[in-house]
């Protein structure tokens, strides 16, 4: 069982879906749609992309996205950076 209360879960996931929002809002129109359109769903949950090319824009994304968000919650809960 985890000690992490759960609204600071919710706080935590919301800043990494804003940093991934905002990462991708930023990206080439063409970018934008492979990462919104170009996949499948497996029996998992995953997204899986047809082609590496592909598969590497949205691991890009989601590096940036998660760099971006680690910083921030890192500065919510030291208060340093």
């Amino acid at each position: 069982m985890s000690k992490t209360p759960r609204n600071t879960k919710k706080k935590i996931a919301l800043v990494y879906e804003k940093c991934w929002n905002e990462v991708v809002s930023k990206m080439a129109p063409w970018k934008q749609k492979v990462i919104t359109e170009n996949f499948e769903v497996d029996e998992s949950g995953r997204h899986v992309y047809a082609n590496r090319k592909d598969a590497e824009i949205a691991a890009q994304a989601a590096h940036q996205a998660s760099k971006d968000a680690d910083a921030i919650i890192y500065e919510m809960f030291t208060g340093k950076y």
